[in-house]
């Protein structure tokens, strides 16, 4: 009797370890609550990421700051307004705009076209992959990210690859990778754009690139 009594309560811890693992690696379909705290975050305040940026000329750094303007409407959706400006560097005279929308089935962006891109899809599952085009999206699943300054726990990771194929075969270049705190959103991306390789991080969690 006590031999069986023990088999149920290892039996019973094993199960209940699984289904932890399970739930907290979002092996299943994320919580929608999950979703929107890191892809639903709507911030009134000015956001500043430290931009590194590579490229033949040689590296630079500066400061980008993302200011909430309010929402826009454009055919008759609503999308949240950032105004993105630049303290120094190739874009220091240039102004840019992003216009984001959350919808019940994801997060999209409206690019300059008018055409809209789905950054992240909702529900989401781990391992699921989207294509905008050429562009295939994939959830890598919830890991920690090492920054300079700290440790980021149960961040959620976004690769894009690019798909080029020539006459002979199919191939795929990583062009982005990206990381979404919960109940911050985005803080960190990493990819190409062109010539330049551009890395861009929360201020916060940026390395110190003054002298003490």
């Amino acid at each position: 009797m006590l031999r069986s009594k023990r088999g149920s309560s290892a039996c019973t811890a094993t199960i209940a370890l699984l289904f932890l693992l399970v739930t907290t690696g979002y092996t299943a379909e994320m919580p929608d609550t999950d979703w929107l705290a890191y892809f639903g975050t709507d911030e009134d305040n000015i956001t500043e990421y430290r931009i590194t940026l590579i490229s033949p000329f040689g590296p630079q750094q500066f400061i980008q700051r993302q200011k909430p303007k309010g929402i826009i409407e454009f055919a008759g959706m609503r999308y949240r307004e950032l105004v993105i400006v630049h303290d120094s560097g190739p874009f220091a005279n240039q102004i840019s705009k992003t216009f984001t929308r959350v919808s019940q089935d994801g997060l999209y962006e409206r690019n300059e076209d008018g055409n809209e891109v789905m950054l992240v899809p909702r529900p989401l599952v781990h391992g699921q992959i989207w294509k905008n085009g050429d562009d295939i999206y994939k959830f890598e699943g919830i890991e920690d990210f090492e920054t300079f300054n700290a440790t980021i726990l149960d961040c959620a990771k976004i690769t894009l690859q690019s798909e080029n194929a020539d006459e002979n075969h199919k191939a795929t270049e990583l062009m982005d990778i990206k990381y979404y705190e919960r109940g911050k959103g985005l803080i960190y991306k990493s990819g190409t754009n062109g010539q330049f390789s551009i890395t861009k991080i929360l201020s916060v969690y940026a390395a110190r690139t003054d002298k003490p």
